[in-house]
């Protein structure tokens, strides 16, 4: 057993610290298995599923958009892999899709809807605790599909971007950092849009778009010039009529490569990104009936990023195990309950793997599927139970790229991630294992704001929270 000392993690602010070079094989873990899923009340038809810390207590949320309910939904985690009662906020307009983040600069999660009926989005201010103001609401055109929330300027003020069908176009508002947006700028686009991605895809400094085109069988990638506009839609003809997407590097090379489901056949497509913005061909994979939402993660620990996918018709989600080289293995099908339609990635149990939320449509629950990878049950923690804080060395306001220390008494797989305000991954600086004594990991260049560090290891699990200025 795992000596207390074990718990005792450093965390130090240090400016552009050494990182370790160490390089180990995967560990043997066991295959992955989702558990049956477990249903959660929530309203009719969930079109869209965002976790994240609400009442930053360091257990994973969920907000749960929903469309004929008219209303999202929270979901508090309690940490175990369990939720509290779903609480409702009502929308005027049945919401069609939705996103979070911090929109008035208070470090707080925020709810911001796209709202089908009153051809508005709806900003909901979060209070830190997992509750919600009343929503404020913008015009941004007819019927608005999906919104997406991003920094399209630099301003440090997150904008949004709103897909609209008819006429096919983009909506793009820019952040007054207060809550509230400036008046719509309009792109037009050859075919309605739908899902959309924002995240860098080139060198440049600007957030770049992914929008998906049903109608038109394809994707247009719409590189960002780092001051809220972009430049013309490139089309990539994917497959039939894509549903919904991921960003990952799913080849080790530090591009984001594209995954794609094609509704009408079924299909994942996996396109490798350049890392200039551009796509190579597709690869397929079949999965069950008419996929739709699609998350990236690493599901059975072998550090290889594989796909999850939402099948709608099949009542499944289809699990592909990613090698490591962009290509995967067949698909492996969970039960997904009724109607499956959103998905939604992380630990909701502490154990370090990587579980699975499933808002199902056509009917009034969700599901959730706890990842067995990982058995809590075998886990000996130091004094009975995992810790839950990190000692802060330095003071804050701390530096933008924190190195991380902690030390261990014994050889251990380690995962060591950093999460932004809404509990979302923005860095891995460490998954695998480590030998016994002190280590340290530099992470990636951050932007202003609250973080939360994270330490999983064969011990237990431990969390902290930084500040990081400028």
């Amino acid at each position: 057993m795992m000596k207390s000392r074990d718990a005792a993690l450093v965390l130090a602010a240090l400016a552009l610290g050494a990182c370790p070079t160490t390089q180990a094989s995967p560990p043997g873990l066991p295959d992955p298995v989702f558990a049956p899923p477990v249903s959660y009340g929530v309203g009719q038809h969930v079109r869209a599923a965002r976790m994240c810390d609400l009442n930053a207590d360091l257990d994973l949320d969920v907000v749960v958009v929903c469309w004929i309910d008219s209303a999202f939904w929270v979901l508090e985690g309690n940490g175990d892999g369990t939720f509290e009662p779903s609480i409702r906020y009502p929308i005027t307009g049945s919401p069609y899709g939705g996103d979070v983040g911090d929109l008035n600069g208070d470090l707080h999660p925020d709810v911001v809807t796209s709202n089908l009926d009153t051809n508005d989005i709806a900003v909901s201010l979060g209070h830190g605790d997992g509750t919600f103001g009343p929503p404020a609401t913008f015009p941004v055109g007819v019927f608005p599909w999906a919104v997406v929330l991003g920094d399209l300027n630099q301003d440090l003020r997150l904008d949004a971007i709103v897909s609209l069908p008819g006429p096919p176009q983009l909506a793009i508002l820019l952040g007054n950092g207060d809550g509230t947006f400036q008046p719509p700028r309009y792109l037009e686009m050859s075919s309605s849009p739908r899902t959309l991605l924002l995240a860098h895809l080139d060198d440049e400094a600007g957030l770049d778009l992914i929008a998906l085109l049903p109608a038109a069988n394809s994707f247009a990638v719409l590189l960002g010039n780092g001051d809220g506009t972009f430049q013309s839609p490139v089309p990539y003809g994917v497959g039939d009529y894509p549903t919904g997407a991921a960003l990952g590097d799913l080849d080790h090379d530090a591009d984001l490569d594209l995954a794609v489901a094609n509704g009408n056949a079924s299909t994942i497509a996996v396109l490798a990104g350049s890392g200039q913005g551009t796509f190579g061909p597709p690869a397929y994979y079949a999965v069950h009936s008419w996929p739709e939402g699609v998350v990236i993660e690493d599901f059975d620990g072998d550090r290889h990023p594989d796909v999850c996918v939402a099948n709608y018709d099949g009542w499944t989600v289809s699990l592909l195990r990613g090698r490591g080289d962009g290509s995967f293995q067949s698909a492996e099908d969970y039960n997904a309950a009724y109607a499956p339609h959103s998905l939604a990635a992380g630990d909701v149990d502490g154990d370090g793997d990587v579980d699975l939320f499933v808002g199902n449509a056509e009917d009034d629950f969700a599901s959730m599927l706890i990842n067995l990878t990982i058995d809590p049950s075998a886990i000996e923690a130091p004094g009975g139970a995992p810790p839950r804080g990190l000692r802060l060395t330095a003071a804050s306001p701390s530096v933008t790229a924190p190195v991380i220390r902690f030390v261990l008494d014994a050889p251990s797989e380690v995962r060591l991630t950093l999460h932004d305000a809404t509990g979302r991954v923005v860095d891995r600086p460490w998954q695998g294992p480590l030998g016994a004594g002190e280590h340290s990991f530099r992470g990636t260049r951050q932007e202003s704001g609250v973080r939360f560090c994270r330490l999983a290891w064969s011990g237990g699990v431990a969390t902290g929270r930084l500040v990081l200025a400028p």
